[in-house]
């Protein structure tokens, strides 16, 4: 049983965990308990798969059922908001609103001119690339947001449009969750992360790390690498390369020396995934070259060549500028097209992979870092008849979606994604076998491809598979891969807080508990529903008020145990008067950031009328904004005075008599 403070602190209960069709879990109560404390910024860095959204829903459900929030943002990967909407409704019972071009319009059809649809009272759930582009970020209301959570948060730390939103938006919210299994692969990343939506030295991000051990499940997951000799054509393009690698560094200055070592990078890194993606790659430098100005020219072209985009991550790269002449560079392609196309022909990495697949009737996620890559492997799995569904980033959202319900639904038994599909998915339902046909740039990401299967929720037994050849290149970049990952995770260690896991296990004591009765009175437990508690020889109930609590004592219990609960309603009194007052301080704090705008423009002759209008209507936002703070800071204010919680008795005690 807990103890009396845990008892007289049950204002923390999570009751939005009642009723939600989760699994009650300590550690993943914790974040909501710090935000109930008043801490205003949390970062949950849990290990993938330990449930970050549920810890993030438990957070926007319990907000909004104590009447805390009404305006909650999610920002995630465009991929992951159908997920996110679904999550909330099944786990949550919710009904949140996508945040999308169409939707906006949507709704701004159905209200008045004068009235922003951001402002509407909602649960929004928005891909930050869509938030980011300036007439929407601009166009979000001065109201400050409830709660801002943003989804694989990894994404904002480098100079990005992405990070410049997500500062904007989270620096105008009173409360913000970060939500990232991969939070560092730097130092610097580590402070854009701690300092992310920060309105003072003094607000700090509470940080919650776990791994799974920490919270006692057992790694449950079989990892080997499979070896795969080369054939002679494919060792032939491998060496050549290398021959390539020499000639373009000798040739290379000081200036275009790394743009050299990056070029021959990314050509060797697409030999070791597949031939085809070389060959292709080959193309490309080649299509560039034949744009390129000639390199041996004393004055050539003050122009930048344009970008070509093959919809692949280090496409870039294929259009740098390096030292070596051009006619001998595209002398050099022109070989390792060829050698990469007669490799094609036996491409043994690809034949390993169907016999794997070809074995069993299992289901399997097969992960390449590109596309070119992708489409080789998928051409020949369906020559062996294997039904595929493929997921890339080139794929519009309906189009990626009905590729991952094929798989979720059995349509196909063989996933084929670049790493777009590494991020939040859940597939542990349908799948335990991740393949990979090559080895990403980032370490990072074998983590987050695993995590797709090995999740909160399998059952079974997880297998992920290593494709590899017996090349050196191979073998070196794999060691490297292994060292960086070391070195991250030295260099990735964040301070957690562990303040409230005593406290969480004993919420998650009395959760279990309280659902058991709900489950054996056969009824989902109600707002306000009372709960009896023997103590003392008197009945106490419990009545949930907005937060408060009203104590009753209902029979004749002596005069000890009526000052039991007296002291207990005044420690809880305490408890939501402190609260109160870190929450007036956050209000001051999201007051004086705001600027001070113009409630009209200075020339209204010199701007269009939509302008005007768009000026007005902006004016009259804000002055509504500065109008309901100070009213909710006069109320923070009477709140943060202590006052004892209304303590009544049905039976009056002698003493209360007299």
């Amino acid at each position: 049983m807990l103890g009396a403070r845990a008892w007289a602190e049950h204002v923390d209960l999570p009751l939005a965990a009642l009723s939600a069709n989760i699994d009650v879990l300590p550690y993943q109560l914790e974040p909501l308990l710090a935000m109930r404390d008043g801490q205003r910024r949390v970062l949950v860095a849990d290990a993938v798969g330990l449930g970050k959204t549920i810890q993030a829903g438990l957070l926007v459900a319990e907000l909004l059922r104590r009447r805390e929030a009404t305006r909650v943002l999610v920002a995630a990967p465009g991929h992951l908001c159908p997920q996110w909407c679904d999550e909330l409704r099944a786990r949550f019972r919710l009904a949140p609103r996508v945040a999308d071009a169409a939707a906006i319009a949507e709704l701004s059809g159905s209200l008045p001119r004068e009235v922003n649809p951001w402002s509407v009272a909602a649960v929004w759930i928005g891909s930050l690339d869509y938030l980011k582009q300036p007439h929407v970020l601009n166009a979000l209301p001065p109201h400050p947001w409830d709660l801002v959570v943003i989804d694989e948060a990894h994404m904002i730390t480098g100079h990005s449009e992405r990070r410049a939103a997500a500062q904007a938006i989270t620096a105008s919210a009173r409360r913000v969750v970060l939500l990232t299994a991969t939070p560092l692969s730097g130092a610097d990343d580590g402070r854009v992360l701690m300092d992310m939506g920060a309105l003072g030295p003094d607000d700090r991000m509470t940080v919650f790390r776990r791994a799974r051990t920490d919270v006692g499940l057992h790694a449950r997951r079989r990892q080997r690498r499979v070896g795969v000799a080369p054939s002679a054509a494919e060792r032939h393009a491998l060496d050549l390369i290398d021959a390539f690698a020499r000639a373009a560094l000798a040739a290379a200055t000081r200036a275009t020396a790394d743009a050299t070592q990056l070029l021959v990078s990314v050509l060797a890194k697409r030999a070791l995934s597949t031939s085809a993606a070389l060959a292709i790659s080959a193309d490309r430098r080649l299509a560039h070259l034949s744009t390129a100005p000639d390199r041996t020219s004393p004055h050539p072209p003050d122009a930048t060549q344009p970008f070509l985009d093959f919809g692949d991550g280090d496409d870039e790269a294929l259009t740098v500028e390096i030292g070596m002449r051009v006619e001998r560079e595209r002398s050099w392609m022109r070989r390792l097209r060829g050698a990469a196309l007669t490799a094609v022909r036996d491409n043994r990495k690809i034949t390993r992979l169907v016999t794997l697949l070809c074995r069993t009737r299992e289901p399997a996620i097969v992960f390449t870092e590109f596309r070119d890559s992708l489409a080789a492997v998928a051409e020949a799995l369906r020559r062996r008849h294997l039904e595929v569904a493929i997921a890339h980033g080139g794929l519009a959202p309906n189009e990626l979606q009905r590729a991952l319900d094929d798989f979720r639904h059995g349509r196909a038994r063989v996933l084929l994604a670049t790493d777009v599909a590494s991020q939040g998915l859940n597939l542990h339902q349908c799948a335990r076998w991740v393949i990979h046909v090559d080895l990403p740039w980032n370490p990072i990401r074998l983590e987050q491809r695993a995590g797709r299967v090995d999740r909160l929720g399998q059952t079974r037994d997880v297998h992920v598979t290593q494709l590899g050849l017996t090349h050196a290149r191979d073998l070196t970049f794999a060691r490297r891969l292994e060292e960086r990952a070391n070195a991250a995770a030295h260099h990735a260690a964040l301070t957690a807080d562990t303040r409230w896991r005593r406290r969480a296990r004993a919420a998650a004591v009395v959760l279990a508990q309280r659902r058991r009765w709900a489950r054996a009175w056969q009824a989902t437990p109600l707002r306000g529903r009372p709960l009896a508690m023997r103590h003392g020889g008197a009945d106490l109930w419990e009545h949930d008020i907005d937060g408060a609590e009203t104590l009753v004592v209902r029979s004749d219990a002596c005069r000890d145990s009526a000052r039991r609960v007296q002291a207990r309603a005044r420690r809880v009194a305490r408890t939501l008067s402190r609260r109160a007052r870190r929450a007036l301080a956050i209000e001051r704090a999201l007051l004086a950031r705001w600027r001070t705008e113009d409630a009209q423009p200075s020339l209204p002759g010199a701007l269009a009328a939509g302008d005007v209008r768009d000026a007005a209507r902006r004016a009259a936002e804000v002055a509504a904004a500065r109008t309901a703070s100070d009213q909710r800071i006069a109320a923070l204010s009477h709140r943060a005075i202590d006052q004892p919680l209304h303590v009544t008795a049905r039976k009056r005690f002698a003493a209360g008599r007299s």
